[in-house]
């Protein structure tokens, strides 16, 4: 995918600026772009990223497409963004 694609596609959905994107596309023969969705809004301040899911043991080590969440780790992540998680209903069926 050409580098201007990848910046439409990725938007500000990201952590990182421009020029860090354009230096990661130089520098990697792969890129992954990993989307998190979410039912809600954690706010300004409260933002979960890759380097914090990884360095807090909440996502794989191997290529994480499709890689369901644990309802723990779940939880982890939606205390990390100030959820309180007594108001959420996981369904762990």
């Amino acid at each position: 995918m050409p580098i201007d694609d990848l910046l439409k596609k990725m938007g500000n959905k990201t952590i990182f600026s421009e020029n860090e994107i354009r230096s990661f596309y130089r520098s990697s023969d792969d890129v992954t772009i990993i989307e998190m969705l979410y039912y809600g809004f954690f706010g300004a301040g409260n933002n979960v990223n890759q380097k914090w899911l990884n360095d807090n043991d909440c996502w794989p080590s191997v290529y994480p497409a499709g890689v369901p969440l644990s309802p723990d780790v779940f939880i982890k992540v939606l205390e990390k963004g100030n959820i309180n998680v007594q108001n959420v209903i996981i369904d762990q069926s």
